[in-house]
């Protein structure tokens, strides 16, 4: 069942309120003094919704608390305002004076009751509907996560290029070729990476590179002669933590859907460094547009990846893919502090 909307909930509410006072006063009163509760009501609501809760609750009590003060005064003259302006006619002394609360005929008394309760109810009100959604979020948030983990582990390595990686040991291995040994150890080392590793939430830096060099050197197992690969590390912080497995997605899209293969032209530029607590990554690499490939998994490797990082660096990344004619890059900047 879709839930009512914040309007919708207001509305009900204001009717709830007039129909409070029109039982308690005349008409012209009532419609008074709902509009200036209202009114109040509102202000304080959306200002500690968007601003007080938010920006000051945790991280600053004492503006909090002052913030909703200022707001308290603010709404007892404004109440106040709405009353004294009021046309002629408007009969506020009779309100409450013929219920069983009589002892709100003061004038002092009368105003507090009007104003100051309902504010500081509003308060309390806002503080608890601020807290609720924040758990709602929360709660998607880590659905969200478990699902992406779940895909993410589904994609650890590409049955792609692992069916290529063992077609082209396999031929190795036939030509008595001594680099087929080698590529199965770098196989297993890959392997080992994305089946332990990759469980972790964090790695160091120095992992991912290991991977992403036993990932091109085994690319480059298909022909010796394949030129204008680049990957440049030199400027990481060592002991750098990221997420496991996080850029192999792009560099993976880079040699898939790239032309390093085919074209003399063709490249492939990785770069990495580090700087203020800031990690930078790019992937520069050229592509064929009639290269046919494989399109039903197209892109969803790189979506995964984006769905990551905002799950797990809201506000604290910068994720840029670009194509400029037959060049394709993507750019990263992840906030590590």
């Amino acid at each position: 069942m879709k839930k009512p909307s914040d309007a919708v909930i207001w509305l009900v509410y204001t009717l709830f309120v007039f129909s409070f006072f029109v039982q308690l006063t005349d008409l012209v009163s009532a419609i008074y003094r709902t509009f200036g509760m209202i009114a109040v009501q509102l202000m304080i609501f959306y200002a500690n919704m968007q601003v007080f809760l938010p920006k000051y609750f945790k991280s600053n009590i004492s503006k909090y608390v002052g913030g909703n003060l200022f707001l308290l005064i603010i709404s007892f003259f404004v109440n106040n305002l709405v009353l004294f302006n009021a046309p002629e006619g408007a009969n506020y002394d009779i309100a409450f004076s013929h219920t069983s609360l009589t002892y709100v005929k003061s004038w002092w008394v009368d105003m507090i009751w009007m104003t100051t309760a309902p504010s500081i109810l509003c308060i309390l009100i806002s503080l608890v509907v601020y807290s609720y959604r924040k758990a709602q979020v929360a709660d998607k948030r880590k659905l969200m996560l478990i699902e992406s983990e779940k895909a993410f582990l589904l994609m650890q390595i590409n049955p792609h290029f692992l069916f290529n990686t063992l077609n082209n040991i396999y031929s190795m291995t036939i030509m008595n070729d001594p680099k087929g040994s080698e590529a199965i150890i770098v196989l297993s080392k890959m392997l080992d990476y994305s089946l332990y590793m990759s469980r972790q939430k964090l790695v160091r830096v120095e992992k991912e590179i290991a991977y992403i060099n036993n990932f091109i050197n085994l690319f480059l197992l298909k022909d010796e002669d394949i030129e204008n690969i680049y990957f440049n590390y030199e400027h990481v912080k060592k002991g750098m933590k990221i997420p496991p497995m996080l850029l192999i997605p792009f560099i993976e899209n880079a040699f898939k859907h790239g032309d390093v293969d085919k074209d003399t032209q063709g490249f492939v530029h990785i770069k990495m460094f580090s700087e203020n607590n800031h990690f930078y990554f790019t992937c520069l690499n050229s592509f064929s547009k009639n290269k046919v490939i494989d399109c039903r998994k197209e892109g969803i490797g790189i979506k995964n990846v984006a769905r990551r990082l905002e799950l797990l660096y809201p506000e604290k990344h910068n994720l840029e893919i670009s194509q400029d004619g037959n060049v394709y890059l993507v750019k990263l900047d992840l906030d590590l502090s």
